[in-house]
């Protein structure tokens, strides 16, 4: 479990560094409004900088929670909460330090 951790913790890094970098730059809005593109500039709204960063942080508290998960099992005899890392870092599945054995 520590090598899905370990990735989803290094794209939660890149995500807040992102964002971070992002956070005075009103230009994609902008250029998504002056092109007519009202649902692309309000999407982009919508992943404003601190919006991600309080996304990066959330799920941080959740990989956080799931990495000391007890060990027990599901109906399909898989754990509960390699499941979900699954799903998590299936996210960045076009990341290339992805591997596709996780889904």
């Amino acid at each position: 479990m520590n090598d899905i951790v370990e990735f989803l913790r290094a794209r939660f890094d890149e995500d807040e560094v992102a964002a971070h970098a992002a956070k005075d730059s009103p230009i994609i809005t902008s250029i998504a409004r002056q092109n007519g593109k009202r649902a692309a500039a309000e999407h982009i709204a919508r992943h404003n900088p601190a919006r991600v960063r309080q996304d990066v942080n959330a799920k941080r508290t959740v990989l956080n929670v799931l990495e000391h998960w007890p060990s027990w099992t599901g109906p399909d005899g898989d754990l509960p909460a390699r499941i979900a890392l699954r799903h998590m870092a299936a996210v960045y599945a076009d990341h290339p330090d992805y591997d596709p054995t996780w889904t």
